[in-house]
């Protein structure tokens, strides 16, 4: 007869929709769908609602007349790849604080009516608190679609790590097989080497750089859809390239150039003192051409 509180943490990769939308479906396990019924009924000590086949978490039956299948003769298999359902209504209380590098320009759900208001412990206007606007239903899971200000421009995403640089530092060389390492090879290629085989151990204590990118392929003209990968062919254009490469450079260019598979987007970018590309966007390369 207490109340005990489980704090679940996970992280999951959202996925985008062609206008750049988010799209976001709340856990199906947190949300069963109630199969059951609930009668109301007054009792000896004041009306209170009696749930004829409720049962808990685990599967016990409350009440004489509840006739529920036993656990233990349910397929294992059965119970974890069904939809998530529950035999009498419960109450959930839903919160959604969302943080983002760049403004919301609205939200919407198809499953239900929600409410949008700033975090009162936000620092920035970034942030916005949604909660349900009406009570949630018993036969829908919770499905929200979040639309950005600016859905299609790259979005860079730094967080910081436990430890700042100098304190990592410090951490990695105080560790034995560190010393050990660079004691028989003291070169900055070692140390870089043992850094970079420790990433997936210290992901938490270092900073992590994340790009966000959404290109809008609904303007692009139709015959850009099929293209299926593009190329940019980086050529010198120096002063330090002699006559004798740079005939071999356009010789293995027309071979590259007549060996690309048909629907490749395709430029060439040349560098030297300046850099200058072909083209000012890459171009849809068929049999006969280049589409222009």
């Amino acid at each position: 007869m207490d109340i005990v509180s489980i704090i679940i943490s996970t992280t999951l990769e959202l996925p985008t929709l062609e206008n750049g939308a988010i799209h976001i479906v709340y856990p199906s396990l947190l949300t069963p769908v109630v199969t059951g019924q609930m009668t109301s009924s007054k009792s000896e000590n004041g009306g209170k609602l009696e749930e004829p086949g409720a049962t808990s978490c685990f599967g016990a039956t409350s009440g004489k007349q509840g006739r529920v299948l036993d656990s233990e003769q349910q397929c294992t298999h059965t119970i974890f790849t069904s939809p998530a359902a529950s035999l009498a209504p419960y109450e959930l209380n839903f919160q959604l604080l969302v943080r983002g590098a760049c403004l919301l320009a609205g939200l919407e759900s198809p499953t239900h009516a929600l409410r949008a208001d700033a975090d009162p412990s936000a620092q920035s206007a970034s942030a916005t608190y949604i909660t349900l606007a009406q009570e949630h239903p018993y036969d829908r899971h919770i499905e929200i679609i979040l639309h950005l200000s600016e859905p299609h421009n790259p979005l860079v995403i730094l967080e910081r790590g436990r430890l700042s640089f100098s304190q990592y530092e410090e951490l990695i060389c105080s560790r034995r097989d560190f010393i050990r390492c660079t004691r028989k090879d003291s070169e900055p290629e070692r140390k870089v080497e043992f850094v970079r085989k420790r990433y997936h151990k210290d992901i938490l204590s270092s900073p992590v750089l994340m790009l966000n990118f959404c290109p809008d392929l609904l303007c692009e003209p139709l015959e850009l859809h099929k293209a299926t990968r593009e190329l940019l062919f980086l050529v010198d254009r120096s002063g330090s390239m002699s006559g004798t490469n740079i005939r071999r450079v356009k010789e293995a260019m027309v071979v590259a150039l007549k060996s690309l598979p048909s629907c490749t987007m395709l430029n060439v970018v040349g560098f030297g003192t300046t850099i200058k590309p072909l083209f000012t966007s890459s171009k849809l390369c068929t049999d006969v051409g280049f589409t222009q």
